[in-house]
Formats: C-alpha cells, structure tokens, sequence
C-alpha cells in the first residue's frame, strides 16, 4: 500500500486539479480510508479480546493507548541527548 502511494499519487494528485472539489474531497476520502481503517483496528479488536478473558487489563490497555503518542513525541528530543548530540 505505502509502495503505491509513493509512486502514484503524485501523479493521481496532479491529474485531479481540475476536477470539481466535491470530487476532490471525494478521493481524498478514498485515498485515506485505507489507511485509517488498518491503523484505527487494532486497539479495538485488543479490547475486544481483552473484554472476553482479562477484564482487569483494559484499564492497563487505555493507560498505554494514552502513554505512548505522549513518549513518541517526547523521545525524538531527549534521545540525541543521550548520545552527545546537540539538541
């Protein structure tokens, strides 16, 4: 999917500037749904799993749904830090 993405949708992009906006806005949904289906079903499918053997885990499953969009953004700034580089 990301393979087509890189080499096609410049060119589809381009080739679309004329079309009205409602056709654009159109295959900017198309474009996207993809990839917002496959990273939006994960979490979930591990509630749902949770839910029917380990309820006492889906607090735990919330709690690192909140914590890691939090250290992925903080990381990229204190990790060259550690190794001695200029920040």
């Amino acid at each position: 999917m990301v393979l087509l993405y890189a080499f096609f949708l410049t060119q589809l992009l381009l080739s679309t500037i004329a079309l009205p906006q409602a056709a654009r806005v159109a295959l900017a949904l198309l474009i996207i749904a993809p990839a917002g289906l496959a990273m939006g079903m994960p979490f979930p499918l591990g509630i749902r799993l949770l839910a029917g053997t380990v309820e006492a885990e889906i607090p735990w499953a919330w709690g690192s749904t909140a914590a890691f969009p939090w250290s992925a953004r903080s990381w990229p700034r204190s990790s060259p830090w550690r190794w001695g580089l200029p920040g």
